[in-house]
């Protein structure tokens, strides 16, 4: 049984988007390759954890203390890893999507999972579903998404680099290499549930 039951992504809108120069989009993208700019510089480890946690949405008010320590470990130390002993518990709760953006910050080919993907994509997962299991099929699916929308991709790489310049999306044309399509086609999903989200609280 597929968990993605939605596989229509609409990058055309993002594209617009994008190309009106919206700034919640062009500051994503340059915040993700910041913070890959700060994880590779050793000196700069407490700029690094704090915009990861910017970045990534750690609320370090909802979750333990003992959660965010042994996180932060792990995120420094990088150690050997897999997707079991990366599910850190904070209050008696997995915390899943968590364990999933830092296996992304260890090797990007690992697409982040969050309730905005589960949202758009539509995503089944069962509450008592094996973590491993669930996260090996999602990465299975996730990738089937990257073909079907691989020349999507590449043309919405040609039309960033046509962006208005200035100062923020010239850093992001230079280093746009270090933003892999797994990452873009997530930030794409992530912006779209963002736009849903806001219309609901509006609506």
């Amino acid at each position: 049984m597929k968990l993605i039951t939605n596989t229509k992504i609409d990058i055309e809108h993002f594209e617009k988007e994008l190309m009106d120069n919206n700034l919640i989009i062009i500051n994503h993208l340059f915040d993700y390759i910041e913070l890959n700019e700060l994880r590779i510089d050793k000196n700069k480890k407490v700029e690094y954890v704090l915009a990861y946690i910017k970045f990534w949405g750690l609320s370090t008010q909802r979750l333990s203390k003992t959660f965010l320590q042994d996180y932060f470990k792990l995120l420094l130390s990088e150690p050997d890893y897999n997707i079991k002993t990366l599910c850190l518990s904070s209050n008696g709760k997995i915390q899943f999507s968590f364990a999933t953006k830092l296996l992304h910050t260890f090797n990007p080919e690992n697409p982040p999972y969050d309730s905005k993907v589960k949202n758009y994509l539509k995503i089944k997962k069962k509450s008592n579903s094996n973590s491993s299991e669930f996260y090996q099929n999602y990465c299975l699916e996730f990738n089937e998404l990257l073909k079907m929308y691989s020349s999507r991709l590449t043309k919405l790489r040609e039309k960033i680099k046509q962006l208005s310049k200035d100062e923020k999306v010239e850093y992001i044309n230079n280093k746009l290499s270090t933003i892999n399509d797994v990452k873009l086609l997530d930030s794409v999903i992530w912006y779209l549930q963002k736009e849903r989200d806001k219309l609901k609280q509006k609506g």
